[in-house]
């Protein structure tokens, strides 16, 4: 192992694991590598594993002396990791390891994800399975693919590989909380053509480049305020609507479930409207940072002369038309539970993806949901947007939510294990992110179900980083509910 300055060392196993994952390349739909690491890791052990016809891995682990005949427990978590860096950082997902530091207590990743979403919940399991001094049950282990695009490892389970009707879930990220219920989703994908003309004589190109914004994750941070990098920019490109200007390209959005942070829109402007343009764009970024989160106020609005002259544009008729799509595209939180003593995000949608080049548009966004009827509205309007401005619209089927079960025997063990171990109540709550929870349980059948997790902030974002602390708590937390499993 590489030696990183004040890399914690205790507990062994768990962090020889998750420094082992940083450097096991595991994209989305691409996770080839982290399954041999985990199946050579099975092997080593001499653990019985299987992968069924989704990639996920299970790996079978005995139980402990006096418990080898109790029901098997399931300790799950998903392999594939957000992919997402800084725009001048110089990074390849599929090949390099993580440059993983410690900073203040806790570890970061230089420039770009860190992926303990979710590679420190597997590094957990894992530590589980060769850990000789933890007593537990039967484990089954469960490892999905293609989590972070869909859940659809959870999706296309073969569930008759696993006996468990208890399950823990190390995928949530808030130390002293106990989630048992999560948001549902659907993915929306608009698609349709455009056409380009001759750029006019009188136009000079440029790049209108919206960056450094804080973004985050599509579900966890929906309700905060964040300014999104695309809705930024169709508020520039509509004010602008007056002058004499023309749209060649757009790019910007990394993923369904991330806040997009920094968004690019080459266009050419008539030389005499470039300081107007450029005023336009001085005025919104004095705006937008008077009102904006602190995280946000390092925006910028950039509008700098392109040196590779744009040759082909949208004509006015097809530029008005995508500037007003984007302006009435939905994005944000719109129904809360305040029933809580901390309110819960219901529903919310998040505009992900806009890429417009050459003749062809695209946009995709991701809805969320505790109840399906809360969506139905933002499903209309993105329905009735498709069908008003000619795009072909792709929705899928999305996913269940996790509906909350109070009535449950392994909630009830995690708190008592909770305050016997740090002499406090733990928050029980659901969580406005998709988990694989509500499929697992619609696949395995009636199991009790908790998912538990470190502090980890900044997830889906090159920010993201996992505090040690709460880290190595979770830890001995894992192992006093599982000694009396």
């Amino acid at each position: 192992m590489k030696n990183i300055k004040n890399y914690p060392t205790q507990p062994q196993h768990v962090w020889e694991c998750f420094y082992q994952l940083t450097q096991t390349p595991r994209p989305s739909k691409k996770e080839a590598q982290v399954i041999k690491y985990l199946t050579t890791f099975a092997a080593k052990e001499n653990l019985k594993y299987k992968v069924d016809g989704a990639k996920n891995v299970i790996i079978y682990v005995p139980g402990t002396a006096g418990k080898e005949q109790n029901v098997p427990v399931i300790i799950q978590n998903h392999v594939d990791m957000v992919c997402d860096k800084i725009p001048e950082k110089t990074f390849d997902f599929e090949k390099d390891p993580i440059d993983i530091y410690v900073q203040d207590g806790w570890i970061h990743a230089n420039g770009t994800t860190l992926g303990a979403d979710n590679g420190f919940g597997c590094a957990m399991a894992l530590a589980v399975a060769c850990d000789k001094k933890i007593a537990h049950p039967p484990l089954e282990l469960l490892f999905t693919t293609d989590e972070e695009t869909g859940l659809n490892g959870a999706l296309n389970l073969d569930a008759s590989l696993l006996k468990g009707r208890k399950m823990i879930n190390l995928d949530t990220e808030e130390w002293g909380a106990i989630y048992i219920g999560c948001a549902g989703g659907i993915d929306a994908k608009l698609s349709g053509k455009t056409h380009q003309v001759v750029t006019p004589k009188n136009h000079l190109s440029y790049v209108l480049e919206i960056k450094n914004l804080k973004g985050g994750h599509s579900g966890l941070d929906i309700h905060r305020g964040r300014l999104n990098a695309i809705v930024v920019l169709a508020q520039v490109l509509w004010e602008a609507q007056k002058l004499d200007y023309s749209i060649a390209s757009i790019s910007g959005g990394k993923a369904h479930n991330i806040i997009p942070r920094d968004v690019i829109c080459k266009l050419t402007i008539k030389k005499e409207d470039y300081k107007k343009f450029q005023t336009i764009c001085t005025q919104i970024l004095v705006d937008l940072q008077q009102n904006a989160l602190p995280e946000d106020r390092d925006l910028q609005i950039n509008l700098t002369q392109d040196l590779d002259k744009i040759k082909k544009v949208l004509p006015k008729k097809q530029r008005d038309r995508i500037v007003n799509l984007l302006n009435l595209f939905p994005h944000g939180a719109y129904n809360y539970d305040w029933n809580l003593l901390e309110p819960l995000v219901t529903s919310s949608s998040n505009l992900a993806i806009v890429r417009l080049e050459k003749n062809d548009i695209f946009i995709e966004t991701s809805m969320r949901f505790i109840d399906p009827v809360e969506v139905k509205n933002v499903k209309n309007k993105i329905a009735g947007l498709a069908a008003n401005f000619n795009l072909m619209l792709e929705m899928n089927e999305g996913y269940p939510s996790w509906k909350p079960v109070h009535d449950n025997k392994l909630l009830d063990l995690a708190k008592a294990k909770f305050h016997e171990i740090y002499g406090e109540k733990p928050s029980v709550k659901a969580i406005h992110a998709g988990l694989e929870c509500g499929i697992l349980k619609n696949k395995l059948g009636e199991m009790d179900i908790i998912s538990i997790g470190p502090n980890i902030s900044g997830a889906h974002s090159p920010t993201e980083r996992l505090e040690i602390k709460s880290a190595s708590q979770l830890w001995d937390y894992l192992a006093a509910i599982l000694k009396e499993l």
